[in-house]
């Protein structure tokens, strides 16, 4: 596993010797823990104050808000991450946590390799989530108004953003298509064959030149007649 790179972490823990406990195993494994709370109003006090990279939310906190309800405060008002410590796995205490697209989930006790390695996990999945947002922004900017069908992808070949018009060429829907490799969508076929092409984005990638597609082409759609194309995939050398 990489080390960690000096994260800032709040730790949102009740109990004392957890959270000091939780303390010193984060600073023996590479951390910063920028601060720690007992309530949800003095956890929102330390994460706007410190502005840390992850957030250690235990779910049984003092105070009127639970560690779910604070956790979605902290996802509407902050882009950080937050990753969940508790001691109960009910059916109704893990759905709401679900559904605050929380970034983790450790049982207690918690034992330190489950701990670093949700932590590591948990900056990953922000980080790449972040990015994603990035080259949304960046695509909508770009290719909003065009009047014909955009797909963008990462470096990997991922799909980072979809216009409307792609979205109704490929019938997929954009939020769902985010981060999937672009062979899922563009399932491009030889019309006479049938033959799939070669993936052109992974092409375009190597070899950093613009890429038409082959004459004679159709991409294939799930649950409709398969759709004669042409088109051309090209570099994006921007920042990222």
């Amino acid at each position: 596993m990489a080390e960690p790179e000096g994260n800032k972490i709040v730790i949102v823990e009740d109990e004392g010797l957890i959270a000091s406990d939780l303390r010193g195993r984060l600073t023996a494994a590479g951390y910063s823990v920028s601060g720690i709370a007992a309530s949800g109003p003095e956890a929102m006090r330390v994460i706007r104050k410190t502005s840390p990279d992850l957030v250690l939310m235990d779910i049984r906190i003092k105070g009127n808000q639970d560690g779910i309800q604070v956790a979605q405060r902290v996802r509407e008002e902050f882009d950080i991450p937050v990753v969940y410590l508790t001691a109960y796995e009910d059916r109704g205490t893990l759905e709401r946590a679900a559904a605050t697209q929380a970034y983790g989930y450790i049982k207690k006790p918690i034992a330190s390799a489950s701990l670093q390695g949700s932590i590591e996990l948990a900056l990953a999945k922000h980080r790449n989530e972040r990015l994603l947002r990035q080259q949304r922004d960046w695509a909508l900017a770009s290719f909003g108004a065009v009047p014909y069908a955009v797909l963008v992808t990462d470096r990997f070949g991922r799909i980072s953003y979809l216009n409307a018009l792609a979205e109704e060429l490929t019938g997929s829907n954009a939020d769902k298509a985010l981060g999937r490799p672009n062979t899922e969508l563009l399932r491009i076929i030889y019309r006479e064959s049938g033959e799939p092409i070669e993936d052109l984005v992974g092409l375009t990638i190597r070899i950093g030149e613009s890429t038409s597609f082959p004459p004679d082409v159709s991409l294939e759609r799930p649950e409709q007649p398969a759709c004669p194309i042409e088109g051309i995939i090209a570099p994006s050398w921007c920042e990222r």
